[in-house]
């Protein structure tokens, strides 16, 4: 994790000296790549991650990283970060068993907490980096003044980039080892995003390779999927037709739920082919709709009658900066609101690591009822409402004015809100 303004100072990037303007690219392959990637991003305060092709290059920007005096390595990986959060748990009311199984290097294996079990097949010689480059809200590069804090995230990670765990976690899961295949545990998938770097028909391999490793957990067994930041319009196509319906739960943000919408609604207009090349992007106006809790319910809904009655789906965990929303079926999951507070939560204790809430550190962003409207909505609690074979549970988030970490945001939100909730097949 390093700050991003001296690292591209350190890179010699500028923000006025840029060949090209500042892009939404996909995939990364030089300093230019990451300079135009990043003061897209920037301008937004908006969160991304990508992958770097060029091996040299990035091994060059991990060297100037590791110069600095602010730059510090932790545990990293989107399954990570939940196991961590997780087996920590027992600082809490709650204790788990928590297996990860992911590829694990020596340096991530002395991060990892005792309480987290790595299986041999899952041991690797040499670790993989994700470089963090998080700024805070009001940092200004170039003529462009960040409006929240935010990181911006990017690997050479070829191990999870083409889901290279997936096929040993299948074989372990098939041979019933008693350890990886059980009704009583939660399976949480991760790591999906890191996909974007391959070509679409590697893509459609690594997606129908997990596909069928999900068929192969037990039905009775609630089944999480953590989206995160996804660009590549192909790959959302082949997560939604493949993945989703196989999983009973769901976790994501604002920009994924809006890019997610984008190609549902692409997908209404005929454009629904796996291998489709539409680039379609959401718009900033989708995202901005989605500050709004009624209009998330809204959409919400959408997603689960567009996935149809055959679906696993019956959750979503949605997160954004000023409120928390869990959509839940019915009878299928206990405990939203009580999920969706503790997911609040953790996030404001993890952004100013103030484990104990301090308020004058923190602002409630979520923009106050109209008077006589949205009366089941309350600013400053928890606010709980069953609609139909609906139940969703809105918690305002206490935003930390001065956040020390912006990243695995996202992941312990949905590790604590899983913490708290209960699945009933």
């Amino acid at each position: 994790m390093v700050p991003a303004l001296p690292l591209l100072d350190a890179l010699n990037a500028s923000a006025t000296a840029m060949p090209s303007g500042p892009a939404d690219l996909t995939a990364l392959a030089s300093v230019d790549d990451l300079t135009r990637c990043f003061a897209h991003h920037f301008a937004q305060g908006a969160a991304a991650e990508r992958f770097f092709a060029d091996a040299e290059v990035f091994n060059a920007i991990v060297s100037a990283a590791r110069s600095l005096p602010q730059t510090v390595a932790f545990t990293g990986g989107n399954a990570a970060l939940m196991a961590d959060f997780l087996a920590a748990a027992d600082t809490r009311e709650h204790r788990h068993e928590v297996i990860l199984a992911a590829r694990v290097g020596p340096r991530l294996k002395q991060l990892l907490r005792p309480g987290i079990t790595v299986p041999d097949e899952f041991l690797d010689e040499a670790d993989e980096y994700h470089v963090i480059m998080e700024y805070h809200r009001g940092d200004q590069w170039g003529e462009a003044t960040a409006p929240q804090a935010n990181r911006f995230i990017f690997s050479h990670d070829r191990t999870n980039a083409e889901l290279r765990a997936v096929p040993t976690l299948h074989k372990l899961v098939k041979e019933d080892s008693g350890t990886l295949h059980g009704t009583q545990h939660t399976y949480v998938i991760s790591g999906v995003h890191m996909l974007e770097g391959q070509t679409p028909t590697a893509q459609g391999m690594a997606i129908r390779r997990l596909e069928r490793m999900l068929t192969s957990l037990p039905p009775q067994a609630p089944v999480h999927l953590e989206l995160a930041s996804i660009s590549d319009a192909t790959l959302m196509r082949l997560a939604a037709a493949h993945l989703l319906p196989r999983v009973t739960s769901l976790g994501l943000n604002e920009q994924e739920l809006a890019f997610l919408l984008t190609h549902f609604a692409h997908s209404s207009s005929g454009g629904d082919s796996d291998n489709s090349g539409d680039d379609s992007k959401p718009t900033t106006s989708a995202r901005v709709l989605l500050t709004q809790p009624l209009e998330t319910i809204r959409q919400l809904k959408h997603i689960f009658a567009r996935l149809g009655p055959d679906s696993r789906l019956s959750r979503i965990h949605f997160h954004c900066l000023t409120y928390h929303l869990i959509a839940s079926h019915q009878g299928h999951w206990t405990g939203a609101g009580t999920a969706a507070a503790a997911g609040s939560l953790a996030a404001s204790r993890r952004a100013c690591e103030d484990p104990h809430i301090n308020v004058a550190s923190f602002d409630i962003l979520l923009p106050p009822n109209t008077p006589n409207t949205n009366t089941w909505l309350h600013r400053n609690a928890v606010s709980v409402k069953k609609e139909r074979i609906y139940e969703f549970a809105v918690a305002p988030v206490l935003v930390c004015k001065r956040p020390t970490k912006t990243v695995g945001l996202g992941d312990t939100i949905s590790a604590a809100g899983l913490e708290y909730s209960a699945y009933r097949p």
